[in-house]
């Protein structure tokens, strides 16, 4: 009778046994997956500023014409500053950060007033840049911009065709965006949006 027991046990024991073994290695399956996942999926970063450099690309909405004003030509410097904005950075700058490709990525600017703003460029590779110009700002060069964004959104697809967006929300007390803090998350791909038009700045 002990005997029986005791084989009950351990045929109990194998299959608990067994039962764990298949819970850790369909665990170390999807880490393997997440780990694999996060390799190939970019994060950016963004920044305000007030001038182009020379022969760098501009990013903007095709149904805007930028006017010739609009920029001020630093011959010593070589360096294109945002007209009557001297004081404010009002461009908007994004950076990829990882060591992943980004493609297909769409920039969504979402503004107090429910307005909103949407440029796309095909990729943007490790360490690279794009600079972009508001609408808001071609309307109205004197705009201080981070005071009028609400949200900032990229949506952007991996190599392996996997779909995020990362986010940038306002926080504190100041109103405006926390651009040091930003969440990203799995997302149905993006299709409406504006084609942006780009264009290198080249003193004539």
């Amino acid at each position: 009778m002990v005997s029986g027991i005791g084989s009950v046990v351990a045929i109990v024991f194998a299959y608990w046994q067994i039962d764990e073994q298949r819970k850790e290695y369909e665990e170390d399956r999807n880490y393997e997956k997440e780990k694999e996942k996060f390799s190939n999926r970019a994060y950016f970063g963004i920044t305000y500023g007030n001038y182009v450099i020379e022969g760098e690309e501009i990013v903007y909405n095709w149904n805007y014409c930028i006017s010739e004003n609009f920029f001020d030509y630093n011959s010593d410097r070589k360096i294109f500053f945002v007209n009557e904005t001297m004081t404010g950075n009002s461009l908007i700058i994004v950076k990829n950060y990882s060591s992943a490709n980004a493609i297909n990525c769409l920039l969504k600017v979402e503004y107090n007033d429910n307005s909103s703003d949407t440029f796309d460029f095909e990729n943007l590779q490790p360490g690279d840049k794009k600079t972009i110009i508001p609408n808001k700002l071609i309307d109205k060069p004197s705009s201080h911009i981070p005071q009028l964004i609400n949200s900032i959104e990229i949506h952007f697809d991996s190599i392996r065709n996997e779909h995020f967006v990362q986010r940038w929300d306002k926080k504190g007390m100041n109103n405006m965006l926390d651009l040091s803090d930003s969440e990203i998350n799995d997302a149905e791909k993006e299709n409406n949006f504006h084609k942006g038009s780009y264009y290198c700045l080249t003193e004539t």
